[in-house]
């Protein structure tokens, strides 16, 4: 994912090249682009769902035995990142208070809470067998 080039994000249905390998999006959640995240808390969260593309016998298929979902990590310039962060890591929460005006805030899900949210939905996508999950950090 990346927040600073929304242009070159890719969402479901759209391909990924890693050397001789072909994967397809099966599905995505960003929490920073309301149009990609129904039904998640706005908490800095962002989840993608691949499956290889394979050549067989009959053809080209897609290989959704082997799903494997991506995580993206803390992105230091995304104070929502740092928020959730603070909360869950340091403090051991599974929410993180959210400013609602000058002396008032209310709670919402963490990015754990997300992430499992993520794993639920993916693992209920027909044929799916997820495969492996992989997260990585961006600061």
């Amino acid at each position: 994912f990346s927040k600073a080039n929304k242009k070159d994000l890719v969402r479901k249905g759209g391909l990924i090249n890693k050397g001789n390998e072909q994967y397809i999006v099966i599905k995505t959640v960003d929490t920073n682009d309301k149009s990609n995240s129904s039904g998640y808390t706005q908490n800095g969260f962002q989840g993608m769902a691949v499956a290889p593309v394979i050549q067989t016998a009959d053809g080209v298929k897609v290989d959704f035995s082997h799903t494997i979902i991506a995580y993206a990590g803390t992105n230091q310039k995304d104070t929502k990142d740092i928020i959730t962060d603070t909360e869950n890591i340091v403090r051991g929460s599974k929410e993180f208070n959210v400013r609602t005006g000058l002396n008032s805030s209310s709670h919402a899900d963490s990015q754990f809470t997300s992430a499992e949210q993520f794993y639920q939905e993916v693992k209920k996508i027909p044929d799916v067998k997820i495969d492996s999950v992989t997260g990585h950090s961006l600061g």
